[in-house]
């Protein structure tokens, strides 16, 4: 039987005379849902199940913790009767796209203790978390002693920005290192955009400089890992040769930043 483990747990917490609502969590795909619909149909019970990614209009009735407003508009949306007496098991999904909904939960549990309440959701809030800080070591630490307070994230990211560009004037003279600053400050306006010859000369002319420069620049920029990269894979050349791949690559591709750890 599939899951076995998850749907006998999920059983058996819906068997206890003290429950409180249940969050499952994980990565997409890997059967969640599944789980639960199995063990709602091994207990003989009805399940009203919500998706609140379609259903983003339920957020200010979470944020405002309107209960019964959220089971009535649950009967209409499920067209089965649902109350807070009700046996049924009252299924959240994708509850990343409403955060108000966990906090929501404890008022589940105080004002309706008997109402079984399921909410699962994938982990995509902690990967846009991650994302937020860029990646590096001590960006992730200080996210985690914060809660992602952006501000201090944001302080860090701005101070180690600045350390790339004061150390440019250690291997040139000023007048490049004026012009590797204004170039790292417009590539950095296009990273994760489409990156090709146009965006290239808007970048030159608003720093003054001319496309060899640039190009220059770039390489260095790509050499010390400060830039990565990515090329579509499917162009409309597909990379069939090492002459198309290196053709895609000069005049059209994305670029990422990157942090060395």
């Amino acid at each position: 039987m599939f899951n076995r483990r998850a749907v006998e747990e999920i059983t058996s917490w819906y068997n206890r005379n003290q429950r409180k609502p249940l969050v499952i969590r994980g990565a997409r795909q890997v059967g969640k849902n599944t789980a639960v619909r199995l063990a709602a149909e091994k207990l003989s019970v009805e399940i009203i199940e919500i998706n609140l990614e379609r259903h983003i209009g339920f957020k200010p009735l979470f944020r405002n913790y309107k209960l019964d407003e959220l089971l009535f508009n649950f009967s209409l949306i499920s067209g089965k009767t649902f109350s807070r007496e009700s046996t049924a098991v009252l299924f959240l999904d994708e509850a990343q796209a409403t955060p108000s909904a966990y906090s929501c939960l404890r008022y589940f549990w105080e004002d309706m203790p008997g109402l079984a309440v399921i909410l699962t959701g994938s982990l995509l809030d902690q990967v846009r978390r991650y994302t937020l800080t860029g990646g590096t070591p001590y960006c992730i630490q200080t996210a985690i002693e914060t809660h992602c307070n952006h501000s201090d994230i944001i302080k860090y990211q701005t101070e180690l920005l600045q350390a790339y560009k004061d150390d440019f004037s250690k291997y040139t003279g000023s007048q490049t290192t004026l012009k590797l600053n204004a170039f790292f400050n417009g590539i950095i306006s296009q990273v994760g955009q489409q990156f090709s010859n146009k965006q290239a000369n808007e970048i030159a002319l608003n720093t003054s400089g001319n496309n060899r420069q640039l190009n220059d620049a770039l390489e260095r920029f790509l050499e010390t890992r400060l830039f990565y990269r990515v090329v579509h894979s499917g162009s409309e050349t597909d990379c069939k040769s090492e002459h198309a791949a290196k053709t895609v690559q000069a005049h059209q591709y994305s670029l990422l930043y990157g942090q060395s750890n």
